[in-house]
């Protein structure tokens, strides 16, 4: 709870007055991480573990090369890959890779979000695949 209320602090006192560090940014996402690790604790699930990246174009081009995204078990549509990329060339908009993972009941998966951040508005877009699950 208490992230949320500096996340929402965070965008109102930043708004339109400054640009997000990448610090900053950094923070930001993992609230935003935190929240779907709470998520998947409270369906159950077990061991949740996330990592947070910012996202380098090699790193985006391996994630979403067309025969390695059709192994996925949800692959990224062309229309999402499309907007990860948009962002990573505009200069206002990083793009976070949260990879979460956990076991749940026999089995275990892992997820992909990216989180599409606009330093300047902080405004953002979270897209989500599952990568693996068993």
């Amino acid at each position: 709870m208490k992230g949320l209320i500096v996340l929402i602090i965070l965008s109102f006192s930043l708004g339109s007055f400054a640009q997000l560090t990448e610090e900053q940014s950094f923070e930001y996402v993992e609230v935003i991480a935190k929240g779907l690790r709470r998520d998947l604790w409270v369906q159950s699930h077990e061991d949740v573990h996330s990592e947070v990246r910012l996202s380098t174009y090699s790193e985006l081009d391996e994630h979403t090369d067309g025969l390695t995204n059709s192994e996925y078990e949800v692959p990224l549509s062309e229309s999402e890959v499309s907007e990860i990329y948009n962002c990573a060339e505009r200069a206002n908009c990083l793009v976070f890779h949260i990879r979460v993972s956990s076991s749940y009941y026999s089995g275990y998966g892992t997820s992909s979000h990216f989180v599409l951040l606009d330093t300047k508005s902080v405004s953002r877009e979270i897209i989500s695949h599952v990568t693996y699950s068993e």
